[in-house]
């Protein structure tokens, strides 16, 4: 998972921060397929399937 660190400075507007983290979160569509995969492992093989 990519991992960046924000930092707010003196004037930082929250509208523009918000609109930078909502185009950090992947389209629903971009997401759906390896999540299924995980959700079925999961049931498949409990909580160690993913540790």
């Amino acid at each position: 998972m990519r991992c960046e660190r924000l930092r707010l400075s003196a004037g930082w507007d929250p509208v523009t921060l918000a609109a930078d983290l909502r185009a950090l979160v992947p389209s629903p569509d971009s997401v759906r397929e390896p999540v299924a995969e995980i959700i079925a492992r999961v049931r498949a093989g409990g909580d160690r399937a993913v540790l």
